[in-house]
């Protein structure tokens, strides 16, 4: 019996686009993790112990409060924003350094620190322990002449980059580009994860390659980092949370009370991840104080470490994480409502802040100061029944929603949708911006529309998500990647480019190109014939990249390989072996007979460029790029029963053979 088949078109699956935010912790991956620590998952804005920073739609830094270690940048000691007249168009950008931007801002406890728009990394303030990185204890932005190009950025490595920075009371911490992770400055406990507790920044060749990054554990990467007064947090690759340093108050989530890091063989492999219960990971990490707060993969919030005013928001004044039964699954997970989830958190001193799914924000700890925006000085979260729905949403303004958050020595600040600025709790130095020192949002008639905003330029956002619609490239092994631009481009500057990446099947993502702000599409040619990919684009502005969209399809089968356009020919083949091409297809070759055999059917390859012939007696034989995918076992078939025809499943990874009885065999 001869048989024959036409070359195949590829079966394309095209699944429509959906958005999926980078905060949103039901979608995102561990690789997606953001961290809060410090600041924003935008890192615009960020609040300190004294002074606050906020990074205008023109990239510009600009920061106030107290001054006194020439935090502010100014090149002077003096606090800002405690008096009338100096905000507004009176209070001056930060000089980078020519040419140079922001891109993220971070305050810490004395010190501010800002990665530019070329990844490199600026810190001035408070030297303590060498924490700014310069290989001395001096201060720098205290004293006219320190800013702009005579302020050095802190070598990271040779090649290296900053994607993101946190610091605690004395030291500081940069998740670089590769993602590894480098910590200098003070290091009473093991902060800086060295194994010992000697400072490093603040003598010559103690930076740069000198500084070895921190060891993860064999073969991980970090995606996020946190830091505390005294401790450092990452969310690794896989998702897992590692935290070492000061431990007092059980801050880094280990079951015990005892430092991590401050000697030798404590890191690595022998560091062991929070237990944050079972199956869960982490995707978000925040931290100030002593106490730790994480979004986990299934949206819920869990806070360990100091609790004595509530911060932990499980009702009860003591803390967790100081015994191995306090952690994992018998950690409680926050209440923040019913129904609602956290997409950012904004940890300060002894107040904890959640930027819930609905734009809303609430606040739970310590409020003596104001911080927990209620009007009263009641602290919130230590009690039973002051947390979930009994705990009142902080109210922003007829109207208002937030977008970013952060929180610091007692002051919290979010940007509302309009980019303006809000900023409540301590007012020390003025660091809310108001042009006085009295605290906002512990007496009643404080927030909401009484609250004022920060004049401030607007605050810049990520952009806004592109469409995203993917399909295979007819008469090529390649995908057609196309999108729309951003409605909002979150800065003055607009779209500074699209990062894409792709995984193929459930494999991990990897950014194949970074196309340019013109760009509105790209052809991707590094796939696999029949692949299932999945690809994810990220608009980009000068503070980072702002949600993705994602598109899926299956690559074509791919006749380029032996065709330059799609094949129309096919193959018939005789019961003596001979096979006969027509049309274009290519002269590959004849069956072998074995002897009282006979050829029974061919098949083409989903490619067209080759195929399998079947013999009577179960032998298959390939040509052209037909994998060897084995013979039939004929022992089930009856006496009297023959092979009638074969078809190969559409990957061309197996077949299924026909008798003439209606069996079917499959390979």
């Amino acid at each position: 019996m001869s048989g024959w088949s036409r070359i195949p078109m590829a079966v394309i699956l095209v699944v429509a686009a959906v958005l999926v935010f980078p905060d949103d912790p039901l979608a995102a991956e561990p690789a997606a993790a953001v961290s809060t620590a410090m600041g924003t998952a935008n890192g615009a804005i960020s609040a300190g112990t004294g002074n606050t920073c906020a990074i205008d739609t023109d990239l510009q830094l600009r920061c106030w409060g107290q001054g006194t270690n020439g935090q502010l940048g100014q090149g002077s000691t003096t606090s800002i924003g405690d008096n009338p007249g100096e905000m507004g168009d009176n209070l001056p950008a930060i000089d980078l350094g020519t040419g140079h931007t922001a891109a993220r801002v971070a305050t810490t406890y004395s010190r501010t620190c800002a990665i530019l728009d070329d990844g490199s990394l600026k810190c001035w303030g408070n030297n303590f322990g060498g924490s700014l990185g310069q290989g001395n204890t001096n201060n720098l932005g205290d004293q006219p002449n320190e800013m702009g190009d005579n302020l050095p950025s802190i070598d990271l490595g040779t090649g290296r980059t900053a994607v993101m920075v946190v610091g605690g009371l004395s030291h500081v911490c940069a998740l670089l580009d590769n993602g590894t992770v480098k910590c200098w400055g003070h290091n009473t406990a093991g902060q800086l994860g060295q194994g010992h507790t000697n400072d490093i920044g603040d003598n010559p060749g103690e930076m740069g390659d000198n500084l070895p990054s921190i060891d993860l554990g064999t073969g991980r990467t970090a995606v996020a980092i946190a830091a505390g007064s005294h401790h450092t947090c990452a969310i690794l690759d896989d998702g897992s949370l590692k935290c070492w340093g000061a431990n007092t108050s059980a801050q880094l989530g280990l079951g015990d009370a005892q430092n991590r890091g401050d000697q030798p063989g404590e890191m690595g492999d022998n560091l062991p991840a929070v237990n944050l219960g079972t199956g869960r990971t982490a995707v978000a990490v925040s931290s100030y104080f002593e106490h730790t707060c994480v979004i986990l993969d299934n949206g819920s919030t869990k806070c360990w470490g100091n609790n004595f005013f509530g911060e932990l928001g499980i009702g009860v004044q003591s803390g967790h994480g100081a015994t191995p039964e306090s952690m994992g699954d018998n950690l409680p997970v926050v209440d923040l409502g019913t129904g609602r989830t956290a997409v950012s958190l904004a940890v300060g001193t002894e107040t904890s802040c959640a930027l819930l799914d609905n734009g809303t924000v609430k606040c739970w700890g310590q409020g003596f100061l104001g911080g927990t925006g209620q009007g009263n000085q009641d602290s919130l979260g230590d009690g039973p029944g002051e947390m979930g729905d009994d705990l009142p949403p902080v109210d922003l303004g007829t109207g208002h929603t937030a977008t970013a958050i952060s929180a610091g020595g007692g002051s919290v600040c979010v940007v509302l949708e309009d980019a303006s600025l809000k900023c409540w709790g301590s007012n020390s130095s003025g660091k809310l911006g108001l042009g006085d020192q009295d605290n906002r949002g512990d007496q009643p008639n404080e927030m909401g529309d009484d609250l004022p905003a920060i004049d401030l330029p607007p605050i810049p956002s990520a952009p806004s998500a592109s469409q995203l619609d993917v399909t295979p490239t007819p008469g090529a092994v390649s995908m057609a990647l196309v999108w729309t631009k951003p409605t909002d481009t979150g800065t003055k500057a607009g779209i500074t480019g699209y990062r894409i990446e792709r995984k193929a099947g459930d494999s991990k993502y990897e950014e194949v190109a970074v196309a340019g702000p013109a760009e509105t599409g790209y052809t991707d040619t590094d796939v696999e014939p029949r692949t299932f990919y999945t690809y994810r684009l990220f608009p980009l502005n000068g503070l980072g990249p702002g949600p993705f969209s994602t598109s899926s399809a299956t690559s074509p089968a791919g006749w380029v390989a032996c065709h330059s356009a799609q094949p129309t020919g096919y193959w018939l083949g005789e019961t003596d072996g001979t096979i006969y091409p027509f049309g274009d297809a290519d002269t590959l070759g004849n069956t072998t007979l074995a002897s009282g055999t006979t050829l029974v059917d061919t098949e083409a390859t989903p490619t067209g460029c080759g195929y399998w012939s079947l013999r009577t007696d179960g032998a298959i034989e390939q040509f052209g790029d037909a994998p060897d995918l084995g013979d039939l076992d004929l022992s089930t078939l009856q006496t009297g029963e023959n092979l009638a025809s074969f078809s190969p499943t559409p990957t061309g990874q197996g077949l299924w053979a026909f008798t003439d009885r209606g069996r079917v065999l499959t390979l």
